[in-house]
């Protein structure tokens, strides 16, 4: 047809023709540079810059690529990272494959954001939505390039490296994300109790505190440099050693449903909590220490507990659940109900569940596919009502009960578990445990409180007000 397929660098690689293919073997040499951007480097930049793989809603993942895309350092690591696609070994252009600079860097991105994944993990922390993307890693290692590449603009007593081939360049990039989420957990109140403790007892942790009472930026966080120092603070071990030890089976990670603790090995606090399902927790609390003094009454709305109680029957479902039944839960939806005197509190949780097997096992016949609802009221269960007390007042939260449940006969026959689990009840306070940790500790009116916050987890109300 005589046409020309444009694969790389706007350069014919290969021409068609009517008598076959011609390919052009020898090309010239590329001409990006970071004074010349090209529309792959605008693309590089919402790819890997700008937050699109982070859990974000789509009106603020377009607010961060659009603010990209007007900053002029975006625009010059996204260069960077063009130029790192069109080189290979050791800098030099790429040849037919050779694994390219940006290849390299991408795979270094997946490493470095699981070691700081396991050190949040170890130090209790709910990851920020920024903190799940890979968009982090790839800044700081363009950034780093960059100064690695010129030198005489970084600033004095900045040391610059080849960030893909430097451990400590590496290391620092860890640092640095880790700082930025304990910096931020720390302005929000919302720092694990355990972690919190160990700041103030921890004489070693004198220089981390200094930092973390310093003022933010203009951007709201610490230096680049503070970050990182900050960091390295509550690093537990080298990006090879988590690494390896997490393949080894370290339980750094939060275990697989397929090996969850039995009775006989009751569950961690750290293992129990799964913070991919506890950012909207974390939101809820923020909101509600943005809202108070220093100290004062930590009372939740209808809404939020609601979304408390859903997610402590996600953690639990999950620690009692294998893999294939906690795939089966599509879709978890909480609905506030109004506080009745014999459900106090009480939320209807409705799920989506997915069933069927594929073929038949053993002993039992095969089950079509197919899908079924589940509704119920969750409601709190509270400790004993203490001797010579009288009823309406403050007891412990104990673990949560499922009433009125509405399922489907059929669902029986599919084997699934949730039903037993739901009727047995669920115990979780290790969640709320959690998530009391940031809220202030001292209610000045326990009688406006619906829940009272204390240092070892949550006291409910018996005796609601009118929602």
């Amino acid at each position: 047809a005589g046409n020309v397929i444009d694969l790389v660098d706007q350069r014919p690689n290969f021409a068609v023709g009517k008598n076959g293919v011609a390919v052009v073997l020898r090309r010239e040499a590329p001409t990006e540079s970071l004074e010349s951007p090209s529309p792959a480097s605008s693309d590089l930049l919402g790819k890997y810059l700008s937050y699109q793989d982070a859990p974000l809603p789509t009106a603020e993942k377009e607010r961060a690529l659009q603010a990209n895309r007007s900053s002029p350092a975006a625009k010059r690591y996204a260069r960077v990272l063009r130029l790192m696609e069109l080189k290979g070994d050791h800098g030099k252009p790429l040849e037919a494959g050779q694994k390219s600079e940006l290849e390299a860097a991408l795979e270094l991105a997946k490493s470095l954001r699981k070691a700081f994944r396991i050190e949040t993990l170890k130090n209790g922390l709910v990851v920020s939505p920024f903190g799940k993307s890979e968009s982090w890693v790839m800044w700081d290692i363009a950034k780093q390039k960059y100064y690695f590449s010129h030198p005489e603009e970084r600033r004095e007593g900045y040391e610059v490296a080849d960030p893909l081939t430097s451990e400590d360049k590496q290391e620092e990039i860890v640092n640095r994300q880790l700082g930025f989420e304990v910096y931020q957990a720390f302005r929000r109140r919302t720092l694990p109790e355990a972690l919190r403790r160990r700041i103030e007892e921890n004489p070693p942790l004198a220089a981390a505190r200094s930092l973390l009472q310093g003022a933010p930026n203009a951007s709201g966080s610490l230096s680049s440099k503070d970050l990182a120092a900050l960091g390295k603070y509550f690093r537990t071990g080298s990006i090879n050693e988590l690494l390896n030890k997490n393949e080894e089976g370290s339980s750094a990670e939060t275990p697989p449903p397929e090996e969850r603790p039995t009775p006989e090995t009751p569950p961690s606090e750290e293992g129990n909590l799964d913070p991919e399902r506890l950012e909207e927790l974390v939101r809820v609390k923020e909101r509600i220490a943005a809202s108070l003094p220093d100290t004062g009454t930590a009372e939740l709305k209808a809404r939020d507990i609601g979304v408390l109680l859903a997610a402590a029957l996600i953690e639990k479902l999950r620690s009692k659940l294998s893999s294939n039944e906690w795939m089966a839960v599509q879709k978890i939806d909480a609905e506030t109900t109004k506080p009745s005197e014999d459900a106090p509190y009480g939320v209807t949780i409705g799920l989506t569940l997915r069933y069927g097997t594929k073929n038949s096992v053993k002993g039992k016949p095969r089950t079509e596919p197919g899908t079924l609802p589940i509704r119920f009221t969750l409601s709190p269960r509270l400790e004993p009502t203490p001797e010579g007390r009288e009823e309406n007042t403050e007891r412990s939260l104990i673990g949560f009960e499922a009433r009125n449940i509405q399922a489907p006969t059929r669902l029986a026959a599919t084997g699934f578990p949730l039903l037993q689990i739901l009727k047995e009840g669920l115990d979780s306070p290790h969640v709320l445990s959690a998530l009391a940790a940031g809220l202030p500790h001292e209610n000045s009116d326990p009688a406006s409180s619906r829940f009272r916050v204390t240092r070892n987890g949550v006291k409910i109300k018996v005796q609601p007000q009118a929602a």
